[in-house]
């Protein structure tokens, strides 16, 4: 073998080789885009699950006992969050919406770590991103999940729902 075919077997092998890196970085790229999606996607059923559970609730727990047609009979602002009857790391237990409130819970999906948050707090008609002092025929419910393999610092899927006394939801 002469030394222009030894040169052209070289570069030969050196290009395959190039091409041969680059389709392994195109794959590994989308291999986490995969991954990156996926973690997202159970993150929004988690959320999402929290909600389907909490529109099978009462609005209140005076609702639960009584007929209310005042705001003044709902629960203080200051007492939203599970009741004595309830178990505050079993969401089973619940009975009404704001019995969320300060609910959190761990979990894994497919080996993936996940951490759940939720603040349930009442909200004034049309002004539907401030908490409300005071008590309200609307709560809004944010559900925060995060998870040491979603991408970026402080990465996180946060989610809100609005619900009314009134029987009908409000999606935001």
């Amino acid at each position: 073998m002469g030394t222009g075919q030894m040169l052209l077997t070289v570069m030969a092998v050196v290009l395959f080789g190039l091409v041969v890196f680059s389709m392994n970085a195109s794959i590994v790229g989308t291999t986490e885009q995969m991954v990156y999606s996926s973690v997202g996607l159970n993150a929004v059923s988690l959320a999402e699950s929290i909600f389907e559970r909490a529109n099978n609730l009462a609005f209140d727990e005076k609702c639960l006992t009584t007929v209310v047609s005042n705001v003044s009979q709902l629960t203080d602002p200051s007492f939203l969050g599970c009741d004595s009857a309830e178990i505050p790391s079993l969401d089973k237990t619940f009975d009404d919406v704001d019995d969320y409130n300060g609910f959190h819970k761990d979990t894994v999906i497919s080996s993936v770590p996940y951490h759940v948050n939720v603040a349930v707090y009442y909200i004034s008609y049309g002004n539907w991103d401030a908490p409300f002092g005071g008590k309200s025929f609307y709560k809004r419910m944010v559900v925060t999940v995060t998870s040491p393999f979603m991408p970026g610092t402080n990465a996180k899927v946060e989610m809100t729902q609005v619900f009314s006394h009134y029987s009908h939801r409000i999606f935001y």
